[in-house]
This record gives structure tokens, C-alpha cells and sequence, in this order.
């Protein structure tokens, strides 16, 4: 079963609680899909993410290294966020790129959340079991739209 939850998101501050809030009900081996034009929001709520999970490192978008991972020093369950943005590749290369594949594979390993920027770039091969988090422009400035779909099965 699927549930679907639509926010206005009005700030940065507010995004990062948003993201506070889906980090607390985070568990081992969780997969986040983030999708949404750019400038939607999606590389600020991974760094409320992280923020939240007790990352010490700055956490910004890996567009060159594709994926990059951070110890979590403030989560019972997770030891290792991984966060990849897709935003380079291109839709059939992706599953030519070396990490990109090994983060699939190791995307439920315990201690582990992943999150994938761009994932509209998966395709077929983006994790069944996983939070989808939708970003979107609203026509104000600083207004984000973020629908969450989080399959329970």
C-alpha cells in the first residue's frame, strides 16, 4: 500500500525541518528517490538530511563524483548516508556508471539510507521499495512544493 502526503514548503528552514522529519522515521537500509527540476529544492532537503542524521561534513551536490557517502553520528540504525545525484548522466547511461550501479546493489545493506537525486534517471531499475519525493517550483520564489509517496508494503 501507498501512502501520498503534498507540502508547501516556504523557506529553507522549513525545508530542512521537512527533512528532519522523514529522517526520524528513517530506518537501516532506506532509499530516498528524490525527482524535480532543477533549483526545486532537492539538494537542500539532503542537507537538512544530513543535518538531522548528525553529519559533520558539508554536504553538497556530488554532480562531478556522482556519489558520495558521510558517516551519521546521530541515528540508532544508520551509520552511512549515501547521496548520488544523476543530474551529469545521461537517462541509458546510467546503468554504465560504475558507482552508480554499486550504490543500487548496496542500497538496503544494513546501516545504510540512500539518497538518489535525479532518480527519474533509473528508470526501470530505480528500488521498488522506496521513498519518492517529488520537488517542484510553485511560481513564488521561495515556495517549493514536495509530494511524498512512501510504499508501506
Amino acid at each position: 500500500m501507498s501512502a501520498k502526503l503534498g507540502l508547501l514548503v516556504q523557506s529553507v528552514s522549513e525545508m530542512h525541518q521537512l527533512a528532519a522529519e522523514v529522517a526520524q522515521e528513517l530506518t537501516s537500509g532506506a532509499v530516498l528517490l528524490l525527482q524535480g527540476e532543477l533549483g526545486s529544492g532537492k539538494t537542500v532537503f539532503v542537507q537538512g538530511l544530513a543535518q538531522s542524521l548528525g553529519v559533520v561534513e558539508r554536504v553538497t551536490s556530488p554532480s562531478f563524483t556522482v556519489a558520495s557517502e558521510y558517516e551519521v553520528r546521530g541515528h540508532s540504525e544508520v551509520v552511512t548516508l549515501v547521496h548520488v545525484d544523476l543530474y551529469r548522466l545521461e537517462p541509458g547511461s546510467v546503468s554504465q556508471d560504475m558507482a552508480v550501479r554499486d550504490t543500487l546493489e548496496r542500497a538496503n545493506e544494513e546501516g545504510r539510507v540512500t539518497v538518489i537525486e535525479w532518480a527519474e534517471k533509473l528508470g526501470e531499475q530505480a528500488p521498488a521499495k522506496a521513498m519518492r519525493l517529488q520537488f517542484s517550483h510553485t511560481g513564488v520564489k521561495t515556495h517549493r512544493r514536495v509530494t511524498i509517496t512512501k510504499d508501506d508494503s
